[in-house]
């Protein structure tokens, strides 16, 4: 038995294919690009902030610098949160204007097709991938994955205020990264 399909390899798994669709979305790709080396930075300066307040305020067992540190912390944290946010949400939003991009061209594409294509192939067949193919499981992914940094940082957050209206001196010590 004959195998008819053809199985096309593109070369660098045809990314160089998809790079025109990604140029209108230039600006957004660098801004996200940039808002992940800066998050990956905070996450970076989290075990720093760790070990000063173990070496200054427990090993010292001081607590002149305890406002400033907090703040310092809780703004750092902030910026995290501000740029988990719009990392994700443009992330989202361009994963479904490209997809929207995709599936445009394709349809531009079945329709400059001649009556010979039609007569040879099944087109429904590729009409019903074309259409199938509506990222949603990207999307899915995208948005539980944004979901769960925003869970993270909310805890992170409930749990600075926790430490600040706490009775205990040494709880902001224990500050999840």
């Amino acid at each position: 038995m004959e195998n008819n399909d053809k199985n096309i390899r593109l070369p660098y798994f045809g990314i160089p294919k998809i790079l025109p669709y990604l140029k209108p979305y230039k600006k957004k790709m660098i801004g996200m690009m940039l808002l992940g080396f800066l998050v990956s930075a905070i996450d970076a300066i989290f075990p720093l902030f760790n070990r000063y307040a173990i070496d200054h305020f427990i090993g010292l067992q001081t607590l002149d610098t305890l406002g400033i540190f907090v703040t310092l912390y809780f703004g750092i944290l902030i910026i995290q949160v501000i740029s988990n946010y719009y990392s994700t949400y443009w992330s989202g939003q361009m994963e479904m204007d490209i997809n929207h991009d995709l599936r445009n061209a394709s349809f531009n594409h079945l329709q400059t097709l001649s009556f010979s294509y039609f007569n040879q192939n099944n087109v429904g067949y590729i009409h019903a991938r074309v259409m199938a193919f509506d990222g949603y499981s990207m999307a899915w992914f995208i948005y539980h994955y944004g979901f769960n940094n925003y869970v993270n940082n909310q805890r992170k957050v409930s749990t600075i205020c926790y430490c600040l209206s706490s009775s205990c001196n040494n709880s902001c010590v224990i500050l999840p990264t």
